[in-house]
């Protein structure tokens, strides 16, 4: 590719594709990590809303116990916390009409509930090379291109706020690409078609789903690809 797009723990297989990590250690890291989560931070979770991060600010006294950690795009920002905290910031929602999403997340990622397992999140790494990455991988943690990391980082992309929506921006001012999603959802895809605004709007593909048939759907996305860059 002649880009790569991480997001969350999508920096971390951004990193194996640009080659800042390779897939044993990435792999050790991440099951690591997992365990670490589990053993030193509080259960939390995360939920999408669909509209105006602006209600986050707005009405402080009903986000309390939630933080802003991520911003998809000018009417979808996400909120982590405690399940109690987004409980109530839910109900507050809902009686509103403004939609909301849990995601299927164990803990409040991006937020200060995942302080306690710094420590010990920066000592599975302690061993880790870290090189340099050899494809542009654009950090949706720093807002821009991951050129010198460091361990640091990674504990970064973990603890801070994204911001998919200026990420995807950036991307999309560098030039007219096709954009393959390997998510295991297809939301990037969606998410960088929202974002184009009045950009035109990029061809984008996508691997997994949770309906299934990926099978199928990675055959088909070949197809695609061969006739949209022949062989010479």
């Amino acid at each position: 590719p002649d880009f790569v797009l991480g997001a969350s723990l999508g920096e971390v297989v951004g990193a194996v594709v640009t080659g800042m990590l390779t897939v044993e250690d990435a792999l050790r890291f991440v099951i690591g990590q997992a365990k670490v989560f589990n053993n030193f931070c509080l259960p939390g979770g995360m939920m999408a809303v669909l509209c105006s991060p602006d209600i986050y600010t707005e009405y402080s006294q009903m986000v309390e116990g939630c933080e802003l950690s991520g911003l998809n795009g000018s009417e979808i920002f996400v909120v982590s916390g405690s399940n109690a905290a987004l409980t109530r910031f839910e109900a507050f929602l809902k009686a509103r009409d403004i939609a909301t999403s849990r995601l299927p997340v164990s803990h409040a990622f991006h937020s200060r509930l995942m302080d306690p397992a710094k420590q010990n999140f920066l000592a599975l790494l302690s061993n880790v090379e870290v090189k340099k990455p050899h494809i542009p991988m654009l950090s949706c943690t720093r807002v821009d291109f991951a050129e010198e990391v460091s361990h640091e980082y990674f504990w970064d992309v973990v603890r801070k706020p994204l911001n998919v929506r200026d990420a995807v921006q950036k991307l999309l001012y560098l030039g007219d690409y096709v954009y393959l999603d390997i998510s295991p959802s297809g939301t990037m895809s969606n998410l960088v078609k929202y974002n184009a605004k009045n950009q035109t709007v990029p061809k984008t593909l996508f691997l997994l789903q949770p309906f299934g048939g990926e099978s199928a759907r990675l055959q088909s996305v070949v197809e695609e690809l061969k006739t949209m860059f022949p062989k010479p």
